[in-house]
């Protein structure tokens, strides 16, 4: 049902002219379609047999304990009754998802950080592209995100790279807007959620950013 109203309010962007109502009101309908699937989803497969799930979701206790989570041990479901030792996700990670353990369960917090995303780029568009005709446009780009046809198994399998796209999209707010000490400090941050971005950073200095002082600024909120 949620993706058949998905379906109709999409097919407005389509109608050259609508009535004010529905211009206005078809993106936060279709972001609740969104929140809907995704928290739907959660609730019908309450815990997923994929040890990314168990990293986050058993990960987070500890922070709310005053623990180390990365000397705790964690179950593993590939082996009944095992569990797993070491934690295999950095801290802002665990950070940014451990307030959403309080209210259950973690992927709330990606299904959160989805429209954040979706809202910021449409944000960055509008800053970019300042006419109002051209807001469609960017209510589009944004539901292009949204509407990623993987998204809703990507929540069920709790995978955390909602987590490192929602800073992508606020340093590029920010970028966009100017804000440069504050976007060095989000790209740091961006940087300690995965391993591999570390790849980013010549691209960053060579195209990006050359000041010294936020290069540092940014080195420390990756540290």
């Amino acid at each position: 049902a949620a993706h058949l109203f998905a379906l109709v309010l999409a097919m407005a962007y389509a109608i050259p002219r609508v009535h004010r109502v529905i211009e206005w009101g078809r993106l936060p309908a279709l972001i609740a379609a969104v929140v809907i699937l995704r928290v739907g989803m959660i609730l019908a497969s309450p815990a997923p047999s994929i040890d990314v799930w168990y990293n986050l979701q058993e990960g987070t206790d500890p922070l709310w304990k005053g623990l180390n989570p990365y000397v705790q041990t964690y179950t593993n479901p590939y082996q009944a009754g095992a569990r797993a030792p070491g934690q295999a996700y950095l801290p802002t990670i665990l950070l940014s998802l451990a307030p959403f353990r309080l209210i259950g369960d973690v992927r709330y917090g990606l299904v959160c950080f989805d429209v954040l995303t979706a809202l910021l780029l449409l944000n960055t568009f509008t800053r970019l592209h300042g006419k109002p005709a051209d807001r469609p446009w960017g209510e589009l780009w944004a539901l292009l995100y949204l509407f990623f046809p993987r998204a809703i198994f990507i929540t069920e399998q709790a995978w955390n790279e909602p987590v490192l796209i929602v800073f992508m999209a606020l340093w590029l707010n920010l970028h966009v807007r100017k804000r440069t000490v504050a976007a060095a400090v989000v790209f740091g941050l961006l940087l300690s959620t995965k391993q591999y971005l570390v790849f980013l950073v010549p691209i960053w200095i060579l195209f990006v950013e050359r000041n010294w002082k936020r290069i540092a600024i940014a080195a420390g909120a990756a540290a």
